[in-house]
C-alpha cells in the first residue's frame, strides 16, 4: 500500500452530526481568524473519513451552485464556503454541511 492510499484509509466510527451551537459558530467566522476545520465524508454505511483543517479564514460566504432547487433564493442550491490558507500557504476551499465543526483558536500573532 502506497503512503497516500494510506493517509485516506477510513476509520471505522459513526457520523456525527454536530450541534446547533457549530451552525451559529459558521457565522461568526471572519476574515483572518484561525480555526480548526473537521470534516467527516461518509465512506460506507459504518466507516468515514476524517479531514481535519488548521489555518486562516481568508474567505467565508454562501454561495450558489448550479443546480436547481424549488422555492430558494434564485431557485439554485446555496451551499456555505469557507477558504482556509494553511500554515504551509496552501489555499483549501471547503463546502460546509451537517458533519462539518468549526472551532475557532487563540490567535498567534504571526512574527
Amino acid at each position: 500500500m502506497d503512503r497516500a492510499s494510506a493517509s485516506r484509509r477510513a476509520v471505522p466510527c459513526l457520523k456525527i452530526e454536530w450541534a446547533n451551537a457549530d451552525y451559529d459558530n459558521r457565522m461568526n467566522i471572519v476574515t483572518g481568524q484561525r480555526i480548526l476545520l473537521i470534516q467527516q465524508i461518509p465512506v460506507s454505511v459504518n466507516r468515514v473519513w476524517i479531514h481535519r483543517i488548521i489555518g486562516k479564514v481568508v474567505e467565508a460566504k454562501q454561495s450558489k451552485t448550479g443546480a436547481w432547487f424549488a422555492h430558494s433564493k434564485d431557485h439554485r442550491l446555496w451551499l456555505d464556503r469557507i477558504v482556509i490558507r494553511m500554515d504551509n500557504g496552501e489555499l483549501s476551499e471547503c463546502i460546509l454541511d451537517q458533519y462539518s465543526h468549526i472551532e475557532i483558536l487563540a490567535d498567534s500573532s504571526d512574527p
